[in-house]
């Protein structure tokens, strides 16, 4: 009888330690955790989401909503499989117009799937707080249009108590705003991608119970159409250039791609898009601190001494290779040539965003100017920079070189506006620059002022 018992004793402990090996997480300690903070605003119109999460797995939960005196069961549930994640959607109570305190009480229990216990078991009880009312939006001062390729200015003002994110949207993009002025004003910058046919700008404001309002820029729209030229790729500029920038690049050895047009494409399409990439996310995160747009200062920009421009911003390139269409780019900025490693010296001064080598944009530098603008330099036979570094108008980054996807020295010359290429042409010019960003700052600064008196 002892042999038997002991044996039994022998095998859960063997059970116990087999299950324990095999599911270490079945025997945890920790309780559930409930992903909510204790006070929520909620518009009572959107279901209030809610996660739990466990790595033994949910067994089950049962949510409360309190109302006054009266408790009432929203939910009661044993999950299948018992997911180590679970997302709750509590419905909105319902009469929210009887409420004397405006808001009403969530009450969670949640118990996990672990062995320790018999399962653990978290609770939390929630405050919601009723806001139903949409933030304000008024849209003060912008520029007059805004053209395809090119770039725009708006001031505007956001209200709410309980304000959560601001969001300007153009287009396919999302642009952040910067504080312009006390009293919720804020001014930002945008850009017509020249890959888009078409445009929209409008200012979105969220509070921290979802409610959101929507409101148009009322930009002029001008869609600007831009040369479209088909060029020739031969084979000694395959095997050449092209191949030889594969092997700088160092990610495929130019051996793999078993066709002349499976390299061109490799370094027109996958990395263009790559270097493309990281342009954009250079852009997007500009220093949203890093100036006020009342004390903003601009010239306009004077990229290269002497330097005549050889190739023009927006022209959107097809490649042929031995009569057939291999692939297309647009060209993003504008070239500009004049001596070979000619010094490239800043008209504007600003923060070295970005330093290095950047595929066929070779060499490259980026300035961050702030307001999300910057401007951006490839190519370059040498910089003379390094990132995180403030320059004044007059220093030299650089020198033009032949580094990147390029068979004669120049500077590549790009505007960006939070990431987006904008066309330069806009910022070569004082006229366009007075028009579109110093007036409209001038402009707004008197509307804030009427309204404060």
């Amino acid at each position: 009888m002892k042999k038997i018992l002991l044996s039994a004793i022998v095998f859960v402990i063997v059970a116990f330690g087999c299950v324990v090996a095999l599911n270490p997480d079945s025997f945890e300690n920790e309780p559930p955790h409930i992903d909510v903070a204790d006070e929520v605003f909620w518009n009572f119109k959107d279901s209030l989401q809610i996660t739990l999460s466990d790595e033994s797995g949910i067994q089950n939960y049962q949510v409360y909503m309190v109302l006054g005196s009266e408790s009432r069961l929203v939910e009661s549930t044993n999950p299948q499989n018992n997911p180590k994640h679970v997302i709750i959607e509590i419905p909105a109570p319902k009469n929210t117009m009887f409420l004397s305190d405006g808001g009403v009480e969530i009450q969670i229990t949640a118990t996990d799937s672990s062995y320790f216990g018999f399962g653990n078991t978290a609770k939390k009880t929630i405050r919601t707080m009723l806001d139903t009312q949409k933030p304000y939006i008024d849209i003060l001062a912008h520029s007059y249009k805004i053209v395809r390729g090119g770039s725009a200015f708006v001031v505007f003002q956001a209200l709410d108590d309980n304000l959560s994110a601001i969001t300007l949207e153009g287009g396919r993009w999302q642009f952040k705003p910067v504080y312009f002025a006390d009293g919720g004003y804020y001014a930002a910058l945008v850009a017509w991608d020249v890959r888009d046919d078409d445009f929209n700008a409008r200012v979105i404001v969220e509070d921290k119970a979802g409610n959101r309002s929507v409101m148009p820029v009322p930009f002029y729209r001008v869609k600007r159409e831009y040369k479209a030229s088909t060029i020739k790729i031969g084979n000694d500029f395959i095997n050449g250039k092209i191949t030889s920038l594969i092997s700088e690049i160092n990610q495929v050895s130019p051996e793999s791609l078993a066709s002349p047009a499976d390299k061109f494409n490799y370094i027109n399409k996958t990395i263009r898009d790559k270097n493309i990439e990281i342009i954009n996310l250079v852009g997007q995160n500009y220093n949203q601190a890093m100036i006020l747009p009342t004390d903003f200062a601009l010239s306009k920009f004077y990229p290269l001494r002497n330097g005549a421009a050889v190739g023009r911003f927006g022209d959107h390139r097809y490649f042929s290779y031995e009569n057939n269409i291999i692939g297309e780019s647009y060209h993003l900025g504008i070239d500009f040539a004049s001596v070979k490693q000619a010094p490239v010296i800043l008209s504007n001064g600003g923060v070295v965003a970005f330093a290095g080598f950047n595929g066929i944009y070779g060499n490259m530098v980026i300035i961050d100017h702030g307001l999300g603008l910057m401007s951006l330099y490839a190519h370059l036979s040498r910089i003379d920079v390094q990132e995180g570094q403030r320059l004044e108008s007059g220093a030299q980054i650089g020198n033009t070189g032949l580094t990147g996807l390029v068979l004669g020295d120049h500077l590549h010359f790009a505007t960006l506006v939070q990431g987006i290429e904008s066309n330069p042409t806009e910022w070569l010019d004082s006229k366009w620059i007075n028009d579109n960003l110093f007036k409209i700052i001038k402009d707004a600064k008197v509307l804030i002022e009427s309204h404060s008196r």
